[in-house]
């Protein structure tokens, strides 16, 4: 197989591997090849997890939840939970990470409205709420202990926003944003990714993007390249000001890495990231909301070869002339699991908002008919 991978490639000294996450399976790939992996070094994944991106923001000055990292036990959670209560009292909820996890799988809700003290508030620990609804309270506090995670407080407000920055740093350590997102949550408590809108709101886009150069410098002096993002949770403050906390760093591609690389390649655009905006090569706007969760009971009737014979037609067809449209990804899912993924290209947020509205209604439509 490695023969056979080696000899279809034509130029090896322009050849690089380019994977969702890098591991160690991925290093030794690349050196029986012999050719890099554009990506993070497997020795630099702390960095990548929850305790790893809190020292990182703490060290680095970034403004952060308040919390405590490096816990296992009930215990230490339970001691998190009270140092968190003495430096803000009026905290309602605290969120459990475990280190590894992705897309919010790996939260975990606790409840700490009440509670009188610490026999309390090991109890609410013992009772916490998975976001994953196939994890029960026992086997997520199991898997806490195995591989470690943070406690940090559950930050809500006025307008409460969750965007995120995505970074390309060069093997050379120049440091580049490449986009901005306002992420779309979902699940029991909202913590699961399910989307993404491009790019980020511009009335903080700039706020979060300072905040993420001063980690992204951070990363490339610990010698990180390629690309990985940074995600934060804004709130309006009663001034009318907007307040981000740096979360995590994301120290791989995830799920805007795709739809942001399906504009590029559709219109051959460009993102500024000092004014927040991606710009066409005729100087139009270009927005998009995007979802790997296109889903509905009906969509099971199609097949992909469905799907794709609706994509080659209005309304669900690509405009090549105006460069606005949906664009389809997991095609093989529609028929297996119900679902899909779309990424609706439009002019403004609004009109790609609406453009995805009416994707879903036509799909809909049409599965019904079967």
């Amino acid at each position: 197989m490695l023969d056979r991978i080696r000899g279809a490639i034509p130029n090896l000294n322009r050849a690089l591997i380019m994977p969702f996450n890098v591991s160690r399976l991925e290093a030794e790939l690349a050196v029986q090849l012999g050719i890099p992996v554009y990506g993070p070094d497997p020795s630099l994944d702390r960095w990548g997890t929850k305790t790893g991106s809190r020292r990182i923001f703490a060290e680095e000055g970034v403004p952060h939840a308040l919390g405590v990292d490096g816990v296992t036990t009930v215990n230490d959670v339970v001691a998190g939970i009270e140092r968190i209560l003495e430096g803000s009292p009026k905290v309602q909820k605290v969120i459990v990470k475990l280190d590894r996890s992705v897309s919010g799988l790996g939260n975990a809700t606790v409840d700490v409205a009440g509670v009188a003290d610490r026999e309390d508030l090991a109890a609410a620990v013992r009772s916490l709420a998975p976001e994953d609804s196939n994890t029960d309270p026992s086997t997520y506090l199991a898997e806490l202990r195995e591989g470690g995670g943070i406690v940090e407080e559950l930050i809500s407000g006025e307008h409460f926003r969750s965007p995120s920055v995505q970074m390309r740093n060069s093997p050379g350590q120049d440091v580049e944003i490449v986009s901005t997102h306002d992420q779309v949550l979902g699940g029991p408590t909202g913590q699961m990714f399910l989307g993404c809108r491009f790019p980020a709101d511009r009335a903080y886009s700039q706020l979060i993007s300072q905040e993420a150069m001063k980690v992204g410098d951070r990363l490339a002096r610990e010698g990180v390249i390629g690309r990985y993002g940074i995600d934060f949770v804004v709130t309006r403050t009663r001034e009318g000001l907007w307040d981000a906390r740096a979360i995590e760093i994301n120290l791989r591609n995830g799920g805007t890495t795709h739809p942001n690389l399906t504009l590029i390649a559709l219109t051959d655009g460009t993102f500024d990231p000092d004014r927040g905006r991606f710009l066409t090569p005729d100087g139009e706007d270009r927005h998009y909301m995007s979802t790997d969760h296109l889903q509905h009971p009906a969509f099971s009737r199609l097949t992909p070869d469905d799907l794709l014979d609706l994509a080659a037609a209005p309304p669900l067809k690509w405009d090549a002339d105006s460069l606005t449209g949906p664009a389809f990804h997991l095609v093989s899912a529609i028929a297996v699991a119900g679902l899909a993924g779309v990424t609706a290209i439009a002019e403004s947020r609004h009109a790609a908002d609406r453009l995805y509205q009416t994707v879903k209604r036509e799909l809909i439509r049409e599965a019904s008919r079967l």
